[in-house]
Protein backbone atom coordinates (compact mmCIF):
# COMPACT_ATOMS: atom_id res chain seq x y z
CA UNK A 1 0.00 0.00 0.00
CA UNK A 2 1.49 2.98 -1.24
CA UNK A 3 0.63 5.74 1.21
CA UNK A 4 2.97 8.22 -0.66
CA UNK A 5 1.72 8.53 -3.97
CA UNK A 6 3.92 9.84 -7.26
CA UNK A 7 7.73 9.45 -5.67
CA UNK A 8 7.51 5.82 -6.30
CA UNK A 9 5.98 5.97 -9.45
CA UNK A 10 8.65 7.84 -10.99
CA UNK A 11 11.37 5.96 -10.01
CA UNK A 12 9.46 2.77 -11.16
CA UNK A 13 10.06 4.71 -14.69
CA UNK A 14 12.85 5.82 -15.13
CA UNK A 15 14.17 2.23 -13.94
CA UNK A 16 15.49 3.19 -10.77
CA UNK A 17 17.08 -0.65 -9.68
CA UNK A 18 15.95 -0.03 -5.99
CA UNK A 19 12.40 0.67 -7.19
CA UNK A 20 12.29 -2.14 -9.57
CA UNK A 21 13.35 -4.68 -7.13
CA UNK A 22 10.50 -3.07 -4.49
CA UNK A 23 8.22 -3.45 -6.96
CA UNK A 24 8.49 -6.28 -8.84
CA UNK A 25 8.63 -8.45 -5.54
CA UNK A 26 4.75 -7.83 -4.78
CA UNK A 27 1.96 -8.97 -6.77
CA UNK A 28 -1.01 -6.71 -5.92
CA UNK A 29 -0.71 -2.42 -5.62
CA UNK A 30 -2.66 -0.11 -4.01
CA UNK A 31 -1.94 3.51 -3.82
CA UNK A 32 -3.47 6.71 -1.93
CA UNK A 33 -3.15 8.49 -4.93
CA UNK A 34 -6.87 7.86 -5.96
CA UNK A 35 -6.04 9.98 -9.41
CA UNK A 36 -3.21 7.76 -10.50
CA UNK A 37 -3.55 6.10 -13.62
CA UNK A 38 -6.63 8.65 -15.00
CA UNK A 39 -5.56 11.69 -17.25
CA UNK A 40 -6.59 14.02 -14.78
CA UNK A 41 -2.71 12.68 -13.45
CA UNK A 42 0.69 12.52 -15.44
CA UNK A 43 2.21 10.58 -13.03
CA UNK A 44 3.46 7.35 -15.18
CA UNK A 45 2.49 3.86 -14.08
CA UNK A 46 4.57 1.80 -16.56
CA UNK A 47 2.39 -1.14 -16.55
CA UNK A 48 2.19 -1.56 -13.18
CA UNK A 49 -1.48 -2.06 -11.95
CA UNK A 50 -1.94 0.22 -9.13
CA UNK A 51 -5.53 0.44 -7.68
CA UNK A 52 -6.92 3.57 -5.08
CA UNK A 53 -7.65 3.04 -2.26
CA UNK A 54 -7.57 5.62 0.83
CA UNK A 55 -6.74 5.81 4.82
CA UNK A 56 -9.08 4.94 7.13
CA UNK A 57 -9.93 5.12 10.41
CA UNK A 58 -12.51 3.56 12.64
CA UNK A 59 -15.04 6.51 14.21
CA UNK A 60 -15.36 4.31 17.07
CA UNK A 61 -12.13 5.09 18.55
CA UNK A 62 -12.76 9.09 18.21
CA UNK A 63 -15.04 10.25 20.93
CA UNK A 64 -16.83 13.59 19.82
CA UNK A 65 -17.01 16.88 21.98
CA UNK A 66 -19.56 19.21 21.95
CA UNK A 67 -17.86 21.92 22.21
CA UNK A 68 -15.52 23.78 19.79
CA UNK A 69 -12.05 24.56 21.05
CA UNK A 70 -10.49 27.51 20.56
CA UNK A 71 -7.44 26.20 17.82
CA UNK A 72 -7.27 25.15 14.22
CA UNK A 73 -3.90 22.41 14.64
CA UNK A 74 -1.70 20.00 12.93
CA UNK A 75 0.72 17.72 13.14
CA UNK A 76 3.97 16.87 11.55
CA UNK A 77 7.63 17.57 9.86
CA UNK A 78 8.55 20.81 9.17
CA UNK A 79 11.42 19.88 6.85
CA UNK A 80 12.11 16.60 4.99
CA UNK A 81 14.99 16.59 2.72
CA UNK A 82 16.30 14.15 -0.04
CA UNK A 83 12.70 12.76 -1.74
CA UNK A 84 12.76 15.94 -4.68
CA UNK A 85 12.41 14.28 -7.92
CA UNK A 86 12.34 15.41 -11.51
CA UNK A 87 9.66 13.97 -13.97
CA UNK A 88 8.69 15.37 -17.73
CA UNK A 89 10.82 18.38 -17.39
CA UNK A 90 8.75 19.27 -13.73
CA UNK A 91 10.51 18.95 -10.27
CA UNK A 92 8.04 17.61 -7.79
CA UNK A 93 9.13 18.61 -3.86
CA UNK A 94 8.97 16.09 -1.37
CA UNK A 95 9.38 18.87 1.74
CA UNK A 96 5.77 20.11 3.08
CA UNK A 97 7.21 23.37 4.51
CA UNK A 98 7.75 24.54 1.12
CA UNK A 99 3.75 24.68 0.91
CA UNK A 100 3.51 26.08 4.74
CA UNK A 101 5.57 29.34 3.98
CA UNK A 102 3.22 30.06 0.99
CA UNK A 103 0.51 30.39 3.64
CA UNK A 104 2.46 31.71 6.93
CA UNK A 105 0.63 34.46 6.93
CA UNK A 106 -2.85 33.08 7.92
CA UNK A 107 -2.69 33.96 11.53
CA UNK A 108 -2.69 37.43 10.72
CA UNK A 109 -5.57 37.71 8.21
CA UNK A 110 -7.94 36.01 10.50
CA UNK A 111 -6.59 37.22 14.26
CA UNK A 112 -9.35 36.35 16.52
CA UNK A 113 -8.58 32.37 15.53
CA UNK A 114 -5.91 30.69 17.26
CA UNK A 115 -3.44 28.25 15.14
CA UNK A 116 -0.86 25.88 16.34
CA UNK A 117 0.95 23.58 15.02
CA UNK A 118 2.57 20.65 16.79
CA UNK A 119 6.28 20.52 14.69
CA UNK A 120 9.84 20.77 15.60
CA UNK A 121 11.38 23.55 13.96
CA UNK A 122 15.03 22.69 12.85
CA UNK A 123 16.57 25.70 13.91
CA UNK A 124 15.53 29.09 15.58
CA UNK A 125 15.29 31.79 12.92
CA UNK A 126 12.60 28.64 11.30
CA UNK A 127 11.03 28.84 14.95
CA UNK A 128 11.28 32.86 14.85
CA UNK A 129 9.12 33.47 12.09
CA UNK A 130 6.58 30.85 12.85
CA UNK A 131 5.91 32.53 16.07
CA UNK A 132 6.21 35.75 14.85
CA UNK A 133 3.40 35.04 11.63
CA UNK A 134 1.25 34.39 15.09
CA UNK A 135 1.50 30.15 15.12
CA UNK A 136 1.48 28.75 18.51
CA UNK A 137 4.05 26.03 18.63
CA UNK A 138 3.48 22.52 20.47
CA UNK A 139 6.62 19.47 20.55
CA UNK A 140 5.14 16.97 18.38
CA UNK A 141 7.26 14.12 19.96
CA UNK A 142 5.20 13.29 22.85
CA UNK A 143 2.22 13.35 20.90
CA UNK A 144 3.17 11.39 17.86
CA UNK A 145 4.78 8.59 20.20
CA UNK A 146 1.72 7.90 22.47
CA UNK A 147 -1.83 7.35 20.86
CA UNK A 148 -3.73 8.29 23.45
CA UNK A 149 -1.97 12.40 23.31
CA UNK A 150 -2.30 12.17 19.75
CA UNK A 151 -6.40 11.31 20.32
CA UNK A 152 -6.18 14.25 22.85
CA UNK A 153 -4.34 16.80 20.55
CA UNK A 154 -7.01 15.97 17.86
CA UNK A 155 -9.77 16.06 20.00
CA UNK A 156 -9.23 19.58 21.67
CA UNK A 157 -8.49 20.74 18.27
CA UNK A 158 -11.20 23.39 16.60
CA UNK A 159 -10.15 21.25 13.33
CA UNK A 160 -7.10 20.86 11.38
CA UNK A 161 -5.28 23.73 8.96
CA UNK A 162 -2.59 22.05 7.04
CA UNK A 163 -1.29 22.10 3.64
CA UNK A 164 0.01 19.56 1.76
CA UNK A 165 3.48 18.23 -0.54
CA UNK A 166 3.70 19.78 -3.51
CA UNK A 167 5.07 16.26 -4.75
CA UNK A 168 0.87 15.42 -4.31
CA UNK A 169 -0.38 18.88 -5.31
CA UNK A 170 1.18 19.62 -8.67
CA UNK A 171 0.65 16.04 -10.22
CA UNK A 172 -3.44 16.54 -8.67
CA UNK A 173 -2.76 12.67 -6.91
CA UNK A 174 -5.72 12.55 -5.15
CA UNK A 175 -3.84 11.45 -2.12
CA UNK A 176 -5.79 12.59 1.46
CA UNK A 177 -3.78 12.27 4.52
CA UNK A 178 -4.22 9.89 6.95
CA UNK A 179 -3.76 12.38 9.95
CA UNK A 180 -6.90 14.56 8.57
CA UNK A 181 -9.01 11.33 8.53
CA UNK A 182 -8.86 11.30 12.41
CA UNK A 183 -9.63 14.74 12.53
CA UNK A 184 -12.69 13.96 10.58
CA UNK A 185 -13.64 11.03 13.35
CA UNK A 186 -13.34 13.00 15.93
CA UNK A 187 -16.07 15.41 14.10
CA UNK A 188 -13.34 17.91 13.98
CA UNK A 189 -13.25 19.57 10.34
CA UNK A 190 -10.57 19.75 8.30
CA UNK A 191 -9.42 22.71 5.58
CA UNK A 192 -6.66 21.32 3.26
CA UNK A 193 -4.63 21.81 -0.19
CA UNK A 194 -6.21 20.53 -3.03
CA UNK A 195 -4.64 17.58 -4.41
CA UNK A 196 -7.62 16.24 -6.76
CA UNK A 197 -9.37 14.52 -3.66
CA UNK A 198 -12.22 16.49 -4.31
CA UNK A 199 -13.09 14.21 -6.96
CA UNK A 200 -13.87 11.57 -4.62
CA UNK A 201 -15.00 13.26 -1.13
CA UNK A 202 -17.89 15.68 -0.85
CA UNK A 203 -16.04 19.34 0.31
CA UNK A 204 -18.09 22.08 1.31
CA UNK A 205 -19.19 20.59 4.77
CA UNK A 206 -17.13 19.68 6.92
CA UNK A 207 -13.79 19.19 4.34
CA UNK A 208 -12.85 21.89 2.33
CA UNK A 209 -9.76 22.30 -0.56
CA UNK A 210 -8.15 25.23 -1.28
CA UNK A 211 -5.23 26.37 -3.72
CA UNK A 212 -4.89 30.15 -2.40
CA UNK A 213 -5.35 31.94 0.55
CA UNK A 214 -8.73 33.01 -0.51
CA UNK A 215 -10.25 30.08 -0.64
CA UNK A 216 -8.50 28.76 2.60
CA UNK A 217 -9.61 31.40 4.57
CA UNK A 218 -13.08 30.93 3.20
CA UNK A 219 -13.29 27.54 4.81
CA UNK A 220 -11.86 28.39 8.09
CA UNK A 221 -14.77 31.10 8.06
CA UNK A 222 -17.22 28.78 7.23
CA UNK A 223 -16.03 26.16 9.88
CA UNK A 224 -16.33 29.34 12.30
CA UNK A 225 -19.69 30.62 11.16
CA UNK A 226 -21.65 27.01 11.87
CA UNK A 227 -18.65 25.19 14.07
CA UNK A 228 -21.75 22.39 15.47
CA UNK A 229 -22.94 21.68 11.58
CA UNK A 230 -19.41 21.07 10.20
CA UNK A 231 -18.60 18.96 13.12
CA UNK A 232 -21.29 16.98 12.20
CA UNK A 233 -20.24 16.77 8.50
CA UNK A 234 -16.68 15.80 9.33
CA UNK A 235 -17.56 12.59 11.17
CA UNK A 236 -20.33 11.68 8.57
CA UNK A 237 -17.58 11.86 6.34
CA UNK A 238 -15.33 9.75 8.70
CA UNK A 239 -17.99 6.93 8.60
CA UNK A 240 -18.92 7.42 4.98
CA UNK A 241 -15.95 7.17 3.28
CA UNK A 242 -13.09 6.09 5.42
CA UNK A 243 -14.56 3.62 7.79
CA UNK A 244 -12.54 0.02 8.06
CA UNK A 245 -15.31 -2.22 6.41
CA UNK A 246 -15.46 0.45 3.65
CA UNK A 247 -11.63 0.94 2.65
CA UNK A 248 -10.47 -2.70 4.00
CA UNK A 249 -14.32 -4.49 1.74
CA UNK A 250 -12.73 -2.83 -1.36
CA UNK A 251 -9.29 -3.36 -1.00
CA UNK A 252 -9.77 -7.19 -0.04
CA UNK A 253 -12.09 -7.54 -2.89
CA UNK A 254 -9.67 -6.06 -5.25
CA UNK A 255 -7.10 -8.93 -4.20
CA UNK A 256 -9.66 -11.38 -4.87
CA UNK A 257 -10.74 -12.26 -1.33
Amino acid sequence: VDTDPVYEQIKYAAADHASRAYLDAHTHFFTYGENLGTENCPVPLCGVPWRPTRPLVDPELWSELQDAPPCFTTIGTWENRGKNIDYDGKRYLWSKHVNFLRYLDLPRRRPEICFRMAILPPDERTRSALVGAGWGLVDPRPISADMDRYRDFIIHSRGEFTVAKDIYVQPNSGWFSDRSVCYLAAGRPVVTMRTGFGQFYPVGRGLFEYCNHDEALAGIDAISSDYSSHSHAARELAREYFAPDRVLGALMAECGF
